[in-house]
């Protein structure tokens, strides 16, 4: 398993920069039903907060991206109940 710290996760969500979205992208995209992404609750909490309010997303919006997180077989999120 590894881990996917905020940075993959918003630049992955946002596509705002070319290179560092690229990766992120390839990082995720290699993940599958047997090598699985972590994502630690700290990495939720910070994802959340810049989306809310470095990338002027709304709650909607900020909701669908954790929704679509929770949702995907390729990643593991810490403490998915509290999370949702």
């Amino acid at each position: 398993m590894i881990g996917l710290d905020t940075n993959v996760l918003v630049r992955y969500i946002m596509q705002d920069d070319p290179k560092q979205s690229a990766k992120a992208g390839n990082l995720i995209d290699a993940l599958d039903g047997t090598n699985r992404g972590f994502i630690s609750l700290v990495s939720v909490v910070e994802t959340v907060w810049l989306l809310s309010f470095c990338c002027d997303l709304n709650r909607e919006q900020v909701a669908q991206a954790l929704d679509a997180m929770l949702r995907t077989k390729q990643f593991v999120v810490e403490q998915t109940d509290q999370v949702l």
